[in-house]
């Protein structure tokens, strides 16, 4: 630990060149003239431990090869692609960080410099990752730059590209838990930055299907309206390639419940626009939406899903996220997901009948347990929660309702507090058996004589009984 105070030092003093797109003259003399013991002590930190095979076969790694020396047989190839050094970052556990957004940058940048190796190459004394055009390029130990060398990793034609802010860039382990993905988080970054650099990820990743998460920072200089419009043309761009998207919803962070009403706002435009195209598509939904914020409030939003800063996640957080976002892209139907479960746009998704009857094509939920899961998504679709609608947003609307919805003179509560019209644990009250209620599965809103909710009715028969609804799905 005796380098630790110069070693800060120096990233302190070389930190601002981070955000410049090229490495001109000084910042390159900067980078060499650092104390050797600095760069041995980097060296240490970084050793064997950074490697990373994926797959658990080895047909694909990712390593920092020796200090001034080319890559060898056993580490692989030098990274002679931009997007492939972008994402190769990740691999070794390095974050996409941004230290100056008006700038664009995502890393130390890209240069064509003689005196550093060609391609991918890690420079340790400012814990910055460059890209060297240069044909040649050197090895120079003295300068501590490292080679970053791979086997067998190719970003072309993606199965699976998580895109996005610090949600992203700090989610780990995102190529084990999706096999054959890649992640180019940028920390800090906005919509309006990915609005900018979609069209080259789109060209140099050629993605299946995209994981995005943008939208929360640009508040802090930006409104919804603006920041849905660089959103939209975020996935549009995506989607003219064919590309899926699965947004990963705003998080009810507790250090920045300031947010929280615009956060609202953004998703009930967003589950709207994903609700259009699911209804202009022919196949499977284009764009698909965890709602995070329900979801987390759902689970009582506890402060052990973020970090010590309320804001970012921790690994429990996290873990919510990877199962959520493995469900929803397996799935082929659904656009909407709270919790794990689909509230809206699917085949599993409850229908509504009326009387004791259910509608044509489907039928009665027979079991108190199917009862139980189906509350979830009754009280997505129900058609009676107005005050619910207005201030969290339906589902079904359109985006034109939006400017509707956000003329209206909310309370705080009202507008904000999302959580109770869309948690739904208290919803499902139990099982009963009566002749007075309809059988199967139901669902009371003002009923008179029922206490809003879903109810399951063991009666062989049952009967219609004023407004409540019964519970049905799809044959």
């Amino acid at each position: 630990m005796v380098y630790l105070p110069l070693l800060i030092q120096v990233v302190i003093l070389v930190a601002p060149r981070l955000a410049l797109g090229e490495c001109d003259d000084a910042c390159q003399a900067s980078r060499a003239s650092e104390d050797d013991n600095v760069l041995l002590q980097s060296n240490v930190l970084l050793q064997s431990k950074l490697d990373v095979e994926e797959n658990g076969d080895g047909s694909e790694s990712v390593t920092l090869g020796s200090v001034g020396k080319p890559c060898n047989n056993e580490e692989g190839e030098p990274i002679l692609s931009e997007a492939a050094c972008w994402a190769a970052m990740d691999r070794v556990g390095q974050d996409h960080y941004t230290w100056d957004l008006a700038d664009d940058d995502y890393y130390g940048g890209s240069e064509t410099a003689a005196d550093f190796p060609k391609g991918c190459y890690y420079q340790p004394n400012q814990e910055a990752t460059y890209f060297n055009k240069h044909p040649k390029g050197k090895y120079d130990k003295k300068k501590g730059s490292q080679p970053f060398c791979a086997k067998n990793f190719d970003v072309t034609n993606a199965e699976l590209l998580f895109v996005g802010d610090s949600d992203i860039d700090y989610w780990r382990n995102t190529g084990v838990d999706f096999p054959g993905s890649f992640n180019i988080g940028i920390g800090g970054s906005t919509c309006q930055l990915w609005q900018k650099k979609v069209d080259w990820v789109a060209k140099e990743f050629q993605p299946k299907t995209v994981v995005l998460v943008c939208g929360e920072n640009d508040f802090y200089g930006s409104n919804v309206e603006k920041t849905f419009a660089n959103f939209q043309k975020v996935v549009g761009r995506f989607l003219e390639d064919g590309t899926r998207v699965l947004y990963m919803g705003t998080k009810p962070e507790p250090d920045s419940k300031n947010m929280h009403k615009r956060h609202n706002a953004y998703d009930a435009l967003i589950r709207a626009y994903a609700g259009e195209l699911k209804n202009d598509a022919t196949g499977a939904p284009p764009l698909v939406m965890v709602d995070v914020m329900s979801s987390f409030l759902e689970l009582g939003n506890p402060l052990s899903l973020y970090a010590d800063d309320k804001l970012h996640m921790s690994e429990e957080g996290y873990a919510n996220w990877v199962a959520w976002a493995q469900e929803a892209l397996k799935d082929q139907g659904c656009w909407l997901w709270q919790n794990g479960r689909c509230a809206s746009g699917s085949a599993s998704s409850p229908l509504m009948g009326d009387g004791n009857d259910c509608p044509s094509g489907s039928s009665k939920i027979t079991t108190e347990a199917a009862c139980k899961t189906a509350a979830v998504s009754v009280h997505s679709v129900s058609a009676h929660e107005q005050p619910c609608k207005e201030s969290c947003g339906n589902p079904g609307w359109k985006v034109a309702d939006y400017t509707a919805w956000a003329a209206k003179k909310c309370g705080t509560t009202e507008c904000a507090g999302c959580a109770p019209c869309r948690a739904t644990a208290a919803h499902f009250h139990g099982a009963e058996t009566t002749a007075d209620w309809p059988s199967g599965c139901y669902y009371c809103d003002g009923v008179e004589g029922c206490t809003d909710g879903t109810w399951f009715n063991d009666h062989a028969t049952g009967n219609g009984n004023g407004l409540a609804q019964p519970v049905c799905v799809r044959n």
